[in-house]
Formats: C-alpha cells, sequence, structure tokens
C-alpha cells in the first residue's frame, strides 16, 4: 500500500516533467511561428557609397495611411501609392532644411533656414504641393519638432545671442511656453501624440558629477498643464524621450559612463528593454499605437572587417525582440552591412534604408517600406516587390 501511494503522488509530478518537455522541444516553433513576417518594398533606386542615385529616396515618416515623406537629392519627397512625388526645396531666400513629421491628415512638418530657422506645414492632400507652396509658420526662430492629427505642433526657439532654446506648442496660431524642470534650464520637447501628451527632456539636478558641471537630463511628459519626470534606469545618469503613442507609453533610452539601454514607459512604470545578444548599445526610437517599439542596436565589434555588420534594428512586440535586419537581407546575392529605420505607423509598416555589400564588397544603399504580411510564408525582397537594378 505504501508503495502504491508513492506511485500515485509522483504520477503528478511525471506528467508535469513530460508537459514541460513537450513545451520545451516546441517552444523555437511556436516563437517562430509568432514573429511577424514581411514584404519588403525598395523605394526609388539605389545609391552608392559615392553619391545617390537620381531616383534614391531616403524615406524618414510614415503616416497610418502608408504616405510615406522623405529626401533625395532633389529635395522633399512624397511616397504614396506606389508612385514617388517630387516636392522640391523651399521658397528662396530659404535654404535646405529637413522634414520632422507627417500626419494622417496628410500635414507634412518640416524646417528650413535663412537667417534663422523658419518651420513650415504643407499639405498633400487631396493632391501633393510642392514645398514652395507651405504654409510658413509666424513664429521666428522656431524648430518645429512634430505635429499630431488634431494639427498641434510641438518643437522650440532658438536664441543664437544666448545660446537658449525655449520648448513651445503652436496651435491655431497660439504659441504656449512649455516649463522646464527647472526655470531657465533646457528642455526640449520631441513628440506629441493625439490626447495632447508630449514627450521630451528636460534639466534636471541630481547630484551626479559630469564635465563641465553639466546638470543631468532627465525624460519627461508634458500633460494637462503638468511635467512629470520619468526618471532613470538604474546603472544610468540620464534619459531621453523619443516617441509618445496615443496610449501614453513612451520609449527612449538611458545613458551613463558604460553606454545606452533602450526603455519603455507604460503604466507610470520606466522599464528596460531586452538587448539582443552582442548589443553594446541599445536606443528605443518609435512606438505606434499597438505598443510595438523600433530598437535601434550598436553591436560590440572587435574589428573594422566588412563582414562585421554596423547597426541593426529590431521589433519589440508581444514581449520579444525581432531581428527586422535578418528580414531584410536579399536572398544569397548581397548583406546587409547596416541597417537604419526611421518611423512605424500603426499598421505595423516600417520605413528606413539599407545598406549592403555585393558579392565584389560594393557598397549601396536602398531605401526600403516593410510591409506586414498575414500569412506563414518567410519575408523577402524579390524582384516582383518593384524596381531594383543593382549599382554596377
Amino acid at each position: 500500500m505504501k508503495k502504491f501511494a508513492q506511485q500515485k503522488r509522483g504520477t503528478p509530478l511525471f506528467h508535469f516533467l513530460i508537459f514541460t518537455a513537450c513545451i520545451t522541444a516546441f517552444s523555437p516553433q511556436l516563437v517562430a511561428e509568432r514573429s511577424p513576417r514581411y514584404s519588403v518594398i525598395p523605394l526609388g533606386t539605389p545609391g552608392t557609397d559615392h553619391a545617390w542615385s537620381e531616383n534614391f529616396m531616403y524615406p524618414e515618416y510614415i503616416n497610418k495611411k502608408g504616405d510615406i515623406v522623405g529626401q533625395r537629392g532633389s529635395g522633399v519627397v512624397l511616397y504614396r501609392d506606389g508612385t514617388i512625388y517630387e516636392l522640391g526645396y523651399p521658397r528662396e531666400p530659404l535654404e535646405n532644411g529637413w522634414t520632422s513629421a507627417i500626419n494622417d491628415r496628410g500635414e507634412i512638418l518640416g524646417v528650413a533656414f535663412a537667417e534663422s530657422s523658419v518651420s513650415f506645414v504643407l499639405q498633400s492632400l487631396p493632391r501633393p504641393l510642392l514645398v514652395a507652396d507651405a504654409r510658413n509658420l509666424p513664429v521666428p526662430a522656431f524648430v518645429a519638432m512634430d505635429v499630431n492629427n488634431g494639427g498641434t505642433i510641438i518643437g522650440y526657439i532658438y536664441n543664437r545671442q544666448d545660446d537658449t532654446i525655449t520648448p513651445v506648442v503652436y496651435h491655431d496660431g497660439r504659441i504656449t511656453e512649455l516649463p522646464s524642470l527647472f526655470p531657465g534650464r533646457y528642455a526640449s520637447p520631441f513628440s506629441i501624440n493625439d490626447r495632447g501628451q508630449i514627450l521630451g527632456q528636460a534639466a534636471f539636478h541630481d547630484g551626479v558629477d559630469r564635465p563641465n558641471g553639466a546638470p543631468g537630463l532627465r525624460a519627461v511628459i508634458w500633460s494637462g498643464g503638468r511635467l512629470k519626470n520619468l526618471g532613470v534606469l538604474p546603472g544610468f545618469h540620464d534619459s531621453h524621450g523619443a516617441s509618445i503613442n496615443d496610449r501614453g507609453e513612451a520609449v527612449g533610452h538611458c545613458y551613463g559612463p558604460e553606454g545606452f539601454g533602450g526603455f519603455i514607459y507604460r503604466h507610470g512604470v520606466m522599464r528596460p528593454l531586452p538587448s539582443p545578444p552582442g548589443a553594446r548599445h541599445t536606443f528605443a526610437t518609435r512606438i505606434n499605437n499597438a505598443g510595438d517599439v523600433l530598437v535601434h542596436v550598436i553591436p560590440w565589434r572587435e574589428n573594422d572587417e566588412a563582414s562585421v555588420p554596423y547597426d541593426s534594428f529590431w521589433l519589440y512586440a508581444d514581449g520579444a525582440l525581432h531581428d527586422l535586419t535578418a528580414m531584410v537581407a536579399w536572398p544569397s546575392r548581397w548583406r546587409v552591412q547596416a541597417l537604419y529605420l526611421s518611423d512605424i505607423n500603426d499598421r505595423g509598416e516600417i520605413v528606413g534604408v539599407a545598406h549592403y555589400l555585393d558579392r565584389n564588397h560594393r557598397f549601396f544603399t536602398q531605401g526600403i517600406l516593410l510591409v506586414p504580411r498575414n500569412n506563414g510564408n518567410r519575408g523577402r525582397i524579390s524582384r516582383s516587390d518593384g524596381p531594383f537594378i543593382a549599382p554596377r
């Protein structure tokens, strides 16, 4: 009877061990099935390490409708429904600048220069307009950083005389100054969501000795007239906010003597993002409303051989990291030397540029659009995805 009782007590443990073994055996397959799949669409034609080609496009921002704004040698360009529109340069006497954002209403935000910075808004709906026809914002020395779907613009005013910046919000012709953690000290907004929450960075006195007596810096959120300090991860000295979604989730990175580490701020708590093997520095650069995060990774490099990748990008989704660099490799012919992904929209579409090496170790750059695929096929680049001619 005693022996029988011991066997009965051992049976559940035996079943548990068998169950665990099965889960362990099949877990890699389950993880693989959960990994995202993409079609990779070339945008324009490649550029070489010496010059951009005539039809090269460097994509920077994408809205949820799939409109992409970027640059090429001819100025600002817009990609929409498979067509690239050349929008040109700002009107003289303004000089070349850059684009800062595109919202779902098709408003393109940018900055140009004359004697000081001039921010502009360019309408691209119902049809694309030229940058020369953009509406310049009536705020001197304004550097616009982001715009939400309500048309609220954030940025800062740069005072060249005393080398200071003032964080501001521009809406319906009115300028509102944002508070800083310490009056008169540095503060700058970077991202705004449709609820009006603004993510940025502000100077903070934390008692840590830094070169030249510089103050600490903290990621902050402006909301409802209040400023919240998001803090810093253990082991780091400073934090920087990069992107905020409509749920108030924010991402960025912390930094200190040992390097950089990405974070996600959710439910009032800052948490570290995981790092892939071999990562030296990680930066969380964008988050969409689904909570998907783009993570920029700089690896440890023991030498400068071309076979060692420089930068890679990963997608943090559903609690796991997914290697986006592997998904944009050209099948069997070219190797990804570096990847720079700049934006992700709510449909999970991602834009950026990939730097490749061909079989002869020739370097070229290609603008790309990653489009999620719902089937189980491996995402890949193929000639059917768009025009592509390898540089000679």
